[in-house]
């Protein structure tokens, strides 16, 4: 009885927003074609209908909905709420130069860099924005988020759960944002930290043998940044930043299972050029460097010495086309250069190379253990977007992997990529 009371009365709001408010609906349907050859030749299928639906509740406030079934040829359905936020913006009594305003429910939440944090999330974010300082605060969970949409993943435990939801993560994001501080440059600053709210796991010994009850340990991590970012004369413009990462790790030292401090490092950036009188061309080098930790055993908790110094992200990242390890010991330089023939077209081309700091494991499973080279691979990617319509865009990627002497000898052959994506908004 009582469910049907929720859902009615549930219904009888959703009507009554219609009926008060102006809404907008709408949807986007994407397909998602991919062929990989790497030894066999892998195809994957994907397809994803989404629906959206917003509306104004006052003069301050807005609620915006979509939902999405995804299909793939490995999985034939997964049904998602993409987001579902409730946002005002609140322009300050006497002067609109400053303006408060906040999400909440779920929506997208990353810090500046979108190297650490990149994910959909559930909670709560409050910014404030002047003149001379944009300040965000953020918290939110992400263990209702579904496991195969879900970026976030950190822990043994992660990437072996067998939960439909994603691993439940306690997230809290402050950034700070000094527009123009100097020379019409830019700085950042971020803190940021999350806590593993799973069961603490319990540590067994009984004579020579050492087990860890459960699934791996729980991993709780902290994060302080900063970043520089602006022009450097007409037609450069630059971006670089740093993070330094600390938190406890589960590691086997001496025979025995016991939380370590980890201390851990991130950098980056890049320098762009742009020139639009040439076809809107773009050139630009960027560079990421994460720690490492050469005593290892594996990437995941596989600490045997004292202090763990491998970097490790809240949430994966797509690095290149083919070859895209988690950032923990790993340096990559990428050169790429685009350009627009056409106004409907936009054509790019950019080449990577991959190395690691120490000679501890990456992410990766092929890397041989027994291999003390630090150059593991480079790739070539090309892309073509064209968008004929508003409402209709396309977009075809080639890429191309020569991994380096760090693989296995049977995993060294060339690896070829290809995938089409069409998507249509209506």
């Amino acid at each position: 009885m009582n469910r049907k009371i929720i859902v009615l009365s549930a219904a009888l709001l959703f009507s009554a927003l219609l009926c008060l408010s102006a809404w907008d609906l709408g949807g986007t349907l994407d397909n998602a074609t991919t062929l990989t050859y790497a030894g066999d030749l892998l195809f994957l299928q994907e397809d994803k209908l989404a629906l959206w639906f917003e509306t104004p509740l006052g003069r301050s406030l807005s609620l915006a909905v979509q939902g999405s079934y995804t299909y793939t040829s490995e999985r034939p359905y997964l049904f998602d709420v993409d987001f579902f936020k409730l946002a005002g913006t609140f322009p300050f009594p006497g002067d609109r130069a400053y303006l408060l305003s906040f999400t909440a429910g779920r929506f997208a939440l990353a810090e500046f860099s979108r190297q650490v944090l990149d994910a959909a999330v559930d909670g709560v974010q409050v910014s404030w924005r002047g003149p001379r300082l944009n300040a965000s605060l953020a918290a939110a969970f992400t263990g209702l988020q579904l496991t195969p949409v879900s970026p976030v993943s950190m822990s043994w435990a992660d990437i072996n759960t067998t939960s439909l939801l994603a691993p439940p993560r306690l997230l809290e994001l402050l950034e700070l944002r000094f527009p123009e501080l100097f020379k019409r440059q830019d700085l950042l600053v971020s803190v940021l930290a999350q806590q593993d709210l799973r069961s603490q796991a319990v540590l067994l010994q009984a004579g020579d043998t050492v087990e860890v009850a459960g699934q791996g340990g729980r991993l709780s991590t902290e994060y302080l940044g900063v970043a520089l970012r602006g022009p450097l004369g007409s037609l450069f413009y630059y971006d670089a930043f740093a993070y330094l990462g600390t938190g406890r790790m589960l590691s086997y030292i001496d025979g025995a299972y016991s939380y370590e401090w980890m201390l851990t490092a991130l950098g980056g950036g890049g320098v762009r050029y742009f020139r639009e009188q040439w076809l809107h061309s773009r050139a630009e080098l960027r560079f990421l460097l994460a720690s490492g930790d050469a005593d290892f055993a594996d990437f995941f908790e596989g600490n045997r010495d004292g202090l763990a110094t491998t970097f490790v992200t809240i949430s994966r990242q797509d690095l290149a086309l083919l070859f895209s390890p988690r950032l923990g010991n790993l340096a990559l330089l990428s050169l790429s250069y685009s350009v627009k023939p056409l106004e409907m077209l936009q054509t790019g081309l950019s080449a990577t190379l991959f190395l690691r700091p120490t000679a501890g494991p990456i992410s990766d499973s092929r890397i041989d253990p027994a291999s003390d080279s630090i150059y593991l691979g480079s790739e070539i990617d090309a892309t073509a977007n064209l968008r004929p319509f508003s409402d209709l865009g396309t977009a075809l990627s080639l890429g191309l992997f020569m991994p380096g002497g760090a693989f296995r000898a049977s995993e060294q052959d060339p690896q070829f990529r290809g995938k089409l994506e069409i998507s249509l908004s209506f």
